[in-house]
């Protein structure tokens, strides 16, 4: 009797603790994903305002700094962390066409929004690795990992007791891939750039593709 309350009581605790680490992990990568979502339309929305400017030359710049920083960002999942280089300086090309654009001294306001939205990319790019180097701390999975297998022993012992092992032997399998799957998949969307379920970067290659059509209407 004593042994199938602790069950019931220590399950429902470690289902709660368990179901709130999945319900953070998945918010955080989700975050981050619509992170890459806000920073590509970002700049995409930057080389609208410069088409505003009537700059031919100023435009094909400007759109080949950011179609190379698109380019590369969406080629993030491939790259090694040697290759990964600093965001601020692969925003620089960028940045320095949008100087400028200012210096012309055209449309104030379309510079202005320029301005915006690379504020808003490079603060997505920012919020977005930082989100991402966050992490469940070390000592809360060796609880969880824990708590798990102090379940599972209570659990196996407990319906070692049933009658029909084939009953038994189905509920204990079921029990232990259950909790030992969720537990690996936690911690691997816990690493949403490094693990088996990174976040995609689709965004920045439509990017690309909206670029690379701008340019053609340009020339058109």
């Amino acid at each position: 009797m004593f042994l199938g309350n602790f069950i019931e009581w220590f399950g429902i605790l470690f289902s709660i603790m368990l179901a709130l680490i999945v319900v953070e992990v998945w918010t955080k990568y989700n975050t981050v994903e619509s992170l890459v979502d806000k920073e590509a339309d970002a700049l995409i929305s930057l080389l609208r305002f410069a088409r505003f400017l009537e700059e031919p030359r100023l435009f094909k710049k400007l759109a080949k700094a950011i179609d190379d920083y698109c380019q590369h960002c969406a080629r993030s999942n491939e790259l090694t962390p040697n290759q990964v280089v600093n965001h601020i300086e692969k925003m620089e090309p960028i940045f320095a066409g949008i100087l400028k654009a200012a210096k012309t001294g055209k449309l104030p306001f379309a510079v202005n929004e320029m301005i915006r939205c690379f504020d808003e990319a490079s603060d997505a790019r920012g919020d977005r690795e930082a989100l991402a180097k966050q992490h469940i701390p070390s000592v809360l999975w060796f609880m969880m990992v824990f708590n798990s297998m102090i379940w599972l022993l209570g659990f196996f012992w407990f319906s070692f007791q049933g009658v029909n092992v084939y009953v038994t032997a189905f509920m204990l399998l079921s029990t232990t891939f259950s909790v030992v799957g969720l537990l690996v998949i936690a911690n691997d969307i816990d690493n949403p750039v490094s693990g088996i379920w990174k976040i995609k970067y689709d965004s920045f290659a439509s990017a690309c593709k909206e670029i690379e059509h701008m340019q053609e209407l340009l020339q058109a």
